[in-house]
Parts: C-alpha cells; structure tokens; sequence
C-alpha cells in the first residue's frame, strides 16, 4: 500500500471516530443543559477558531516546510520549527489572555440570555480561555506529524484525545449536570492534549528541543509564505465565523443553539474532503516542487474524484431528509426550528467542498496570494450582507448567505487555479469531474423523497436503497476499483509556472 494511502486510510478512519463522538454528545448535551448553554458552548468554539488568525500561519507553514526538506534528518526544518514553537506558546498565551479580559464583556453586553445568568457566561468564557491557551499550540504539533506524513499517529493522537474529552466529558455531566464541571473537564483534558502532542512530535522530529529559541536567519526565506498563510486565515476565520458571533446580538444565545446544531449537522460535509486534503498536501507540494505538472493534475483528478463522490450523497441527503434526520438525532422542536437552516448550510458546504482541493493545490505550490485576493474582494461585501440578512431574516438569512458565499468561490478561485496552476480549463472539467456526482446523487434522494410520505420509515430504507445503488454508480462512472483511486501518477518532467 502506498504512503498516499495509508494516509488517506488512517485520516478515514481517525476523522470518522472523532466525528462520530462529537455527534454523539450533542444530545446528551441539549438535553442536560438546556439549548442556551448549548448555544454558549457554540459561542464559545467560535470565538476560538476566531482567535485562529493570530496564527501568523505559522502552522501551515512548518507542515510545507517539513515536507519539502530535502536535508538528512530535516535539519533545516528542525531549525525553523524551535524558532516558529517559542513564538506560538508565546500568542497562545495572548490569545488566552485577551479571551479572559473580554469574558465580562462578551457575557454581560454582546450576548442575549434568556434564562442562563451572566455571570455563568463570565466564568464559562474564562475557563474556556486558559484551556485555549493550552491547546494553541496543537496545530503547530499537528503541522510537523502532517510534513512527515505520520498520519496514523496524529490521527490516533486526535481520536484518544477527543475520547477522552467526550467520554469524560459525558460522564461529568452524568454525575454533576453542570456547564461549569463539563468546562473544568475540557480544561484539563486539554492540558494532556498539548504534553500528548509535544511527545509525539519530539519522537517524529529527532533533535527538537523545548527550549525557546529565536532565530531570524531561518524565518527569513518563509516570512512571505507565512504571512499570506496568515492572511487566509484571518480572511477564512472571519468569513465562516461572523454568522454565529452575529445571531447571539441580533436574535439570542437559544437561537444560536439551534443553528449550532444546523451548522454541527451540514458541516460533516467539510470532514470529508479533510480526509483527503491533509493526506494529499504533502503529495501536492512535493509535485510541485519537482516540477511534474502532469503527476499534480492527475492526484488532484482522481482526488476530487474521491472528494465529490463521498459529499455529494449525503450533502442532498441532509437537503431532502434533514428534517428527519434532527427529529431522530434531537427533537421535534430542534428539527422544526433547524432544518431550514440546515438545508441552506448544506448546500453552502456542498460547494465549499468543491473548493477544498483547488485551494490545497494553491497552498501547496506556495501561492497564497490566489486565495487572498478572493477573500479580500468578498470580505467588504459578505459582512455587511450577513447582518442585514440575518437582521431581517434570521437564521435562514445567515445560512442563505454562507450559500452565496461558496458560490463566489466556484465562480472566482476554482477558475484561478485551474488557469494559473492547473494550466487548463474548467467547464470541460466540471462537467467530468463533478456534474456526474451532483446529478447521481440528487435523482438518488430525490426518488426515494418522492417515493414515500414523510415520517414513513420506508423514506429512510428507500434512501439507504439509493445510496447503494448511488456508489455502484459511482464506481463504474470512475472505471477505478475504490484502492486505485487515489494512486498518484509516476513524475513527469513537465514544471508548472
């Protein structure tokens, strides 16, 4: 089996575990706690990956650079990442500390309780901040296993660690029923999580010390690429984190909850092309720097392949049965209040997943000015337009808005790529790659929504039906067996510009 998969395999099935606990949780969590608190903890998880363009792109750059160190040992990588640790536990530490100094703020004057009091707010939001704090440094850690492709260990790492949070976590709130005891537990899981991650990476990079260290000389030939790493992150934090940082002024921190869950449900779609982008980044930048151009489209052909045959079912699964499946998942009440949301936050992730490996091949070939470029021409718009929207409609306006958001990307970076790194078209390709998907896996749930009444069981049995016959379809339409289709071509002599 070849590195590419075993690295696909082991994020498939860490992403799959990881994914499954969290789902598990949330309704144990609503019904302890009440939506509201619910709601907080969506609050506050947004806050933080908010909190994520204080990165400096610093994690998405040891990952490109440890992969592409051609030095014995990756001695020069090595160097660069006891420079880019020292100044990551140094921002953790600010964002822990800024997070802590607004808790007062944020609970008392931007959220609107119904019945939780503020000052549990407070003491949530500075908990919440020292467990940041801590748990910052994860993405560095997690940068160095992706660059030396050690998948199945960082996958493991993700899995114990989140088990360990959940399944403590569950227990706790079994035995105490109290958001401040589950927070206490999520702040000292984190405090293995990151002595975890600091082990493990020590072993993978032999040679990394603890000690902090400062050395100019090694930032200086990724400076450029860092910063526009950064750049993304900052642009990326703020266009998919605005909606739930708004809906808590305008409307309430319940109403928030409800479309937390929307948001919990339709993201899943973005776990799957996760599988196959953490695994193909190190195979997409290795190409290009050896100039095969030839060997990159093909990994990036038959790995959309994979990525659109994997979304597109249970992207128009949650589109026609989403109501159904929150009333199973939560209640009556949750579906009733979240599948329009979550039928719009779908499809808006549906096209989002489209983007995931043109923006990966980007990221690879070191051009992150591609994206930023995209971002920065919506960001001025997309803000404004959520608030309004939001305002006048509420939750389907936010959702309608991240829908219109992910089209701009298909209409702008998609064509970016392709002409500028890809060198080649995209309608001819669409329409191979990914139209055949979309049109299977819409007639699919399609008939079997149409085929039975509603709240019927033999709707769900007619959905498993078509999604069978969904995968056949898709199988024959690659003409791959499903080991083959992520083999990456032998290199070519042909070099991208």
């Amino acid at each position: 089996m070849s590195q590419l998969k075993r690295n696909v395999l082991a994020n498939i099935v860490g992403k799959v575990w990881v994914t499954g606990l969290g789902l598990a949780v949330i309704p144990v969590q609503v019904k302890i706690l009440g939506m509201e608190a619910y709601g907080l903890l969506g609050f506050v998880a947004s806050l933080q990956v908010l909190f994520t363009m204080l990165d400096l792109g610093l994690s998405a750059t040891v990952t490109r650079e440890v992969a592409i160190d051609p030095s014995r040992d990756r001695r020069q990588a090595r160097e660069l990442v006891q420079t880019l640790a020292t100044a990551y536990w140094v921002i953790g530490v600010i964002v822990g500390g800024i997070l802590f100094v607004c808790a007062g703020w944020l609970a008392r004057d931007w959220l609107h309780f119904k019945e939780l009091p503020a000052e549990v707010g407070v003491s949530a939001f500075r908990i919440m901040a020292v467990a940041t704090a801590l748990r910052w440094p994860v993405a560095l850690y997690s940068g160095i296993l992706a660059g030396v492709q050690r998948f199945g260990v960082l996958n493991a790492l993700e899995a114990g660690t989140t088990t360990m949070r959940h399944v403590g976590g569950l227990g706790v709130l079994l035995v105490w029923r109290d958001l401040h005891a589950l927070l206490v537990w999520i702040l000292l899981t984190s405090l293995v999580e990151i002595c975890a991650y600091v082990v493990v990476a020590m072993r993978a990079l032999p040679g990394l010390g603890l000690r902090p260290r400062l050395s100019f000389l090694v930032i200086r030939p990724v400076w450029r690429f860092a910063l526009g790493m950064n750049l993304i992150t900052v642009l990326s934090a703020l266009l998919t984190q605005t909606d739930r940082l708004i809906l808590p002024n305008v409307l309430s921190v319940e109403a928030l909850g409800f479309y937390t869950i929307a948001w919990s449900a339709a993201q899943l779609l973005s776990r799957i092309p996760t599988l196959v982008n953490s695994a193909v980044y190190p195979v997409f930048a290795g190409a290009w720097a050896r100039g095969e151009l030839q060997g990159l489209r093909l990994a990036y052909d038959r790995a959309t392949q994979v990525v659109l045959c994997l979304t597109a079912l249970p992207a128009l699964a949650l589109v026609f049965f989403g109501h159904d499946l929150l009333r199973v998942w939560i209640s009556v009440e949750t579906a009733d209040r979240a599948a329009g949301s979550l039928r719009l936050l779908t499809i808006g992730f549906l096209l989002n997943a489209m983007m995931t490996l043109p923006y990966t091949v980007a990221i690879a070939a070191g051009r992150p000015r591609v994206p930023n470029i995209v971002n920065l021409i919506i960001l001025p718009i997309y803000v404004p337009a959520l608030y309004v929207a939001t305002q006048r409609w509420g939750p389907i306006g936010a959702a309608s808005a991240w829908v219109g958001l992910n089209a701009y990307y298909v209409l702008s970076l998609l064509p970016a790529v392709h002409a500028r790194m890809l060198q080649r078209g995209v309608t001819g390709w669409a329409l191979v790659k990914a139209g055949p998907f979309a049109l299977l896996a819409t007639a699919a749930m399609a008939a079997a929504w149409a085929l039975a009444p509603a709240g019927d069981a033999a709707r769900l049995a007619l959905a498993a039906a078509g999604a069978v016959l969904y995968f056949a379809a898709c199988a024959a339409l690659m003409k791959l067996r499903p080991r083959d289709l992520l083999r990456v071509s032998a290199p070519t002599n042909e070099r991208g510009t």
